[in-house]
């Protein structure tokens, strides 16, 4: 009854129960000329949705350097030198950092802070290893997850752990959801396309790989696994 009056009364309706991934498709064709500036077409944003898996994973080389385009424009992430892999969003590319973690050093305990994105343990456990409470056991040394900043409490993180093997999942890291912008320059950040541009649902999520052997291990992770 109170959409239909909303409606009746032409005012916009936010539907929080599902949202809709065309919410920003007008904001995204009125800055068509200012995201082209930055080497981001349109049409590769575009809606509906039109590329498919093949796009995806076969990942060209003007893909990757308009990813690097877009951290340069914001400031956000150090490019330089960097692998880039681009899986089925954010969660295809953390799956593929814990197992390169748990296959090149055979540690298969991972630690999160609470409160997490509700979703971690169910990821730890695809992975097939298990979540510990914190790093105090040495002989583990962990896989980490830092979510900064956090979902779901807004906490700009950093890590709190004695492990060497951290994943920072960055994906609210912008310059829309930050009062000051950083250059992270961390050995693996994984990023999203949704959050990044508001294009909901795009299920594209890419990582940013300091180390060669890592990036080789993960790349074929989200092969094998598409």
């Amino acid at each position: 009854e109170l959409a239909k009056a909303m409606k009746a009364m032409n005012k916009p309706i936010l539907d929080l129960a599902k949202g809709s991934p065309k919410f920003l498709e007008d904001y995204w064709k009125n800055l068509d000329l200012s995201i082209t500036k930055h080497g981001i077409e349109y049409s590769k944003l575009n809606f509906p949705l039109n590329f498919g898996m093949d796009y995806i994973f076969n990942t060209t080389e003007e893909m990757k350097e308009t990813i690097r385009r877009i951290h340069k424009a914001a400031g956000n992430a150090n490019v330089e030198g960097r692998h880039i892999i681009v899986g089925n969003g954010v969660t295809h590319i953390l799956l593929s950092a814990m197992y390169t973690y748990y296959k090149k050093y055979g540690n298969d305990s991972v630690i999160v802070k609470k409160p997490y994105y509700f979703r971690f343990p169910d990821f730890v456990r695809i992975s097939k290893l298990k979540l510990v409470n914190d790093d105090s056991d040495k002989s583990l040394n962990p896989i980490e997850l830092i979510t900064s900043p956090n979902n779901p409490d807004n906490e700009l993180r950093v890590s709190e752990s004695t492990t060497s093997q951290k994943i920072y999942d960055l994906s609210y890291q912008w310059p829309q959801y930050l009062d000051n912008t950083v250059l992270n320059d961390m050995d693996i950040m994984v990023f999203s396309l949704s959050k990044s541009t508001g294009h909901a649902a795009t299920r594209i999520g890419w990582g940013l790989v300091k180390d060669p052997e890592i990036a080789t291990i993960m790349e074929d992770y989200v092969e094998n696994t598409t």
